[in-house]
């Protein structure tokens, strides 16, 4: 699709956007049809006007106005207007006293680049998308303005990008084609792309990623990209875990939650589709991402309850659960980005525990960190990019829980704050650098959709708020 700003390009569809607590005279005998409440949608077809169509959208009271609100709101109109085959829309921009001009215009280019999403590549009957046109009225900074919308479309081709991986099935997506798909974007969007393998990962030691990946027939690789942009400038680590089939080994997941498990590796997506904002918007910093990529699967060659693994770091592992794989494979990947790319301070994306869901559902992400500055900071740029994470607690007591009594440590806890003892065994391999572990496992996929703006499956949860937190 178009953006284009006062272009008014689209005339047979108008688009305005109104407060509950605001509305004008003229439009109160729509009550009990329209009345501006937050997500009401209203057609009226015009008969003989100049424009076909116009939308009135609700926004709730002013007061209450956020982005998230102005997504969720021009989302449906894109998919209204998509829904109707319709050319596009000319959409005059809310005035507001909360927000800024160019807050709601961030807001409004997300809503049509990720509500207009859609994962059908496999269906064959489906239609040719159109190119729509939509152009953002009354902007009173044009420059500015496209500017803004031009850095937003980067950052939804990275969520979209992000969501696209996660949602396919795994016998498309496995750690090879994971890897051509982000060296591709790498040539694509200019980012490094360097992939190991084989006996490249044996000499780096890094036992415990290939263990995990030693079952399956598509054997481990380890993705590193890299966007060095910032000169002297620190450099922050991005791991994301890459599993790109999880049935959990030995310790086999039940068949009811199966068919999710090739979202596991969304952690990666997640990470790639950061980098890929990054490098399109020509950020002036240094980033490090690197995806432990592989699959969990049963044979002969699988790894075994009991088994004791050595990882990259030299730390020994007792496997009480071959389900508690991730952790494994992350502990490699994060020991490999601290040694061999020398990050300053890093980030983990994982769906770690299940049990993150049933403490948060799908509103919070899970998230732990030993270092309270780096932790706010993040907390900030979430803030911003209207993204939900919640701390959980790093007390020394849970730390004992993976205490081994035949090796340094074991990959599962005692029973209870399953979440937190996931973390605490990552904690390890972070060598006391600046740490902050995010626990993606209910908010990177979701079944419905939660959001306007979002689609079932892949969410590309943290790119907006990594986005704000390394630019800003």
């Amino acid at each position: 699709m178009n953006i284009t700003i006062n272009g008014a390009k689209v005339t047979n569809v108008a688009v305005e956007m109104f407060y509950e607590d605001f509305l004008p005279e003229n439009l109160k005998y729509l009550k009990g049809m329209f009345e501006a409440k937050a997500k009401e949608l209203y057609v009226l077809v015009t008969n003989g006007e100049t424009v076909e169509y116009k939308l009135l959208v609700g926004l709730g009271k002013e007061k209450d106005l956020t982005q998230e609100v102005v997504r969720n709101a021009v989302a449906k109109v894109a998919r209204k207007v998509k829904e109707l085959n319709l050319e596009g829309a000319s959409i005059k921009v809310c005035k507001s006293s909360v927000l800024s001009e160019m807050s709601i215009i961030e807001a409004m280019t997300d809503a049509i680049e990720l509500g207009l999403y859609a994962f059908d590549k496999y269906k064959t009957d489906k239609k040719e998308d159109k190119n729509l046109e939509f152009s953002f009225e009354e902007v009173t900074d044009v420059e500015a303005a496209n500017r803004c919308v031009e850095e937003r479309k980067h950052i939804a081709a990275g969520i979209n990008t992000a969501r696209d991986i996660i949602n396919e099935p795994s016998n498309v997506l496995y750690p090879e084609t994971l890897a051509e798909i982000v060296q591709n974007c790498g040539k694509q969007y200019g980012f490094e792309v360097e992939v190991l393998e084989g006996t490249q990962l044996e000499t780096l030691g890094m036992h415990a990623m290939l263990t995990v990946g030693n079952g399956s027939v598509h054997k481990p690789r380890l993705i590193v990209m890299r966007h060095k942009n910032g000169g002297d400038m620190e450099t922050l680590g991005l791991v994301g875990k890459g599993l790109t089939c999880d049935t959990g080994g030995y310790s086999l997941k039940s068949s009811d939650s199966m068919y999710y498990q090739k979202t596991d590796m969304s952690g990666a997506a997640s990470v790639l589709g950061t980098m890929i904002a990054l490098s399109q918007n020509d950020v002036k910093k240094n980033v490090i991402g690197v995806i432990p990529a592989c699959e969990n699967v049963v044979s002969g060659c699988s790894y075994k309850v009991g088994d004791v693994v050595t990882t990259m770091a030299g730390k020994t592992v007792q496997v009480l659960n071959t389900d508690a794989e991730g952790r494994l494979a992350l502990a490699d990947a994060l020991t490999y980005i601290i040694q061999q790319e020398k990050v300053n301070k890093v980030i983990d994306l994982a769906t770690l525990t299940g049990v993150a869901g049933v403490t948060f559902g799908n509103v919070y992400t899970a998230a732990i960190s030993n270092h309270d500055h780096f932790y706010n900071t993040f907390l900030d740029a979430a803030k911003v990019a209207e993204e939900k994470f919640w701390r959980l607690p790093t007390d020394a007591r849970y730390r004992e829980w993976i205490n081994s009594d035949v090796a340094d440590i074991k990959n599962t806890g005692a029973a209870g704050g399953g979440t937190i003892t996931a973390a605490m065994f990552l904690q390890e391999f972070v060598e006391e650098l600046p740490w902050i572990h995010l626990d993606i496992a209910a908010t990177a996929c979701v079944d419905p959709a939660v959001r306007d703006y979002e689609y079932r499956g892949g969410t590309g949860v943290a790119i907006r708020t990594l986005y704000e937190l390394i630019t800003k």
